[in-house]
């Protein structure tokens, strides 16, 4: 009996050892696949810019100024002229699937987030034309097909400044990273990944104060007119975005 219980304590401790190490391990793995599906996503931007004059997927909601939804694939019951009365449609990233520019929509969702934006949750939308009633969203944040700078307010004007069309002709700039929208979208906890537009992926920390800010998906749903954008303003200006 006591020897039993010796080997019970000696395998304990050792588990106890054994466990951090593990663990590390595993956020290590799935940073790499992360990274892996960002890779994909920088092949299919250049596919899609080859095919656009250079151009980036367009974002209805960079251009309407929703930054926080940059990482929606659909826009959802959007209604407009230029829909002519259709309900939703796949926009910025999903554009990438729409078209075939990634061979798979699992690039889009990164394996260490655990929230309720899956591909399974999302598997509908992509097996149809992105005409779901409500908006469907990946685990990467979309940088947009302006510059960060034609969206941010001119304080000392007091007025959007002109809106510069990106194109993948230039100088190196971020094209995504990880999501941004919450607390729950945010995947690894620590930091980003970050896909340049050269194709390169990179790990970036942005200051854990801006990650504080970020608030829970639940009152961006309650609150149709959510506003506050600082967390993605700060993490943004971090990244240095545009290069």
């Amino acid at each position: 009996m006591v020897e039993l219980l010796v080997v019970i304590a000696v395998v304990s401790m050792l588990l106890a050892l054994l466990m951090p190490g593990l663990g590390r391990a595993k956020a290590a793995a799935l940073k790499l696949m992360c990274a892996a599906n960002e890779r994909e996503l920088g092949i299919g931007f250049m596919l899609y810019s080859e095919d656009n004059s250079a151009n980036l997927p367009e974002s209805h909601f960079q251009n309407t100024g929703q930054l926080a939804e940059m990482s929606a694939v659909t826009t959802g019951d959007l209604v407009d002229s230029e829909d002519r009365g259709r309900t939703g449609r796949f926009d910025g990233l999903g554009l990438l699937w729409k078209w075939r520019y990634i061979d798979s929509p699992g690039c889009l969702h990164c394996p260490a987030n655990r929230h309720r934006h899956t591909r399974d949750a999302n598997e509908a939308v992509y097996a149809g034309r992105g005409d779901s009633p409500m908006a469907a969203y990946c685990n990467y944040h979309y940088t947009g097909h302006l510059t960060w700078d034609s969206v941010r307010e001119d304080s000392s004007e007091g007025r959007k400044r002109s809106r510069v069309r990106r194109s993948m002709i230039g100088k190196r700039f971020v094209l995504s990273s990880d999501s941004l929208r919450s607390r729950e979208d945010y995947s690894h906890g620590n930091g980003v990944n970050l896909l340049f537009s050269d194709g390169s992926v990179e790990w970036a920390a942005p200051d854990p104060r801006v990650i504080e800010q970020m608030p829970l998906e639940g009152s961006i749903i309650e609150d149709t007119n959510f506003s506050n954008l600082d967390w993605i303003t700060a993490a943004w200006d971090q990244l240095e975005i545009d290069g």
